[in-house]
């Protein structure tokens, strides 16, 4: 495959908004795994320690415990998204076309001042998503190439066989 596959978007948070939520559904279970073993942790240590309060106090005082800390990370949640699209909207190159250029050897970026040459082994991993792929020079750090920068829905399959072949790769849906 020695072929170009090209992809072009304006540089803005409401084009990066899809790629933060995709990624940060990716720590999704993470999340409410330990929250889930930090609540039952709790409650199993309620129910061992004193018999003089009521088995329903427990009950009802995990469930509150449970909405409240949903409520919280629903507002972290949302506070993290405002700031943000803030701090993207911010960015000097906000407004600008990026233009990504993969080819079986290396992923180049062109954006207004910030040219980029990549070779695909310095890729931590990849993601698919139904909105378009996640690349991942790091642990939290990625690149976004949205399904619709891609100029035909072939070069788009194409690129996705490219992740996959070249990178750790993983699909979430």
């Amino acid at each position: 495959m020695s072929e170009e596959i090209t992809a072009s978007y304006t540089f803005n948070a409401e084009a990066l908004l899809p790629a933060y939520r995709w990624h940060q559904r990716r720590k999704l279970r993470l999340r409410l795994s330990v929250f889930l073993v930090v609540c039952v942790t709790a409650f199993i240590y309620g129910l061992s320690s004193s018999r003089s309060v009521p088995i329903s106090i427990y009950i009802v005082g995990g469930f509150a415990a449970l909405l409240v800390g949903f409520l919280i990370w629903m507002a972290i949640q949302y506070a993290n998204r405002f700031f943000w699209k803030r701090r993207i909207n911010a960015m000097p190159l906000c407004g600008k076309e990026v233009k990504w250029i993969a080819d079986k050897d290396t992923v180049r970026c062109f954006l207004s001042g910030a040219d980029s040459n990549i070779q695909w082994n310095l890729f931590y991993e990849s993601v698919q998503t139904p909105a378009g792929a996640l690349l991942y020079p790091q642990r939290n750090l990625f690149y976004w190439f949205p399904k619709t920068a891609f100029t035909s829905e072939s070069d788009y399959t194409r690129f996705l066989d490219l992740l996959a072949a070249k990178t750790k790769h993983s699909v979430i849906n």
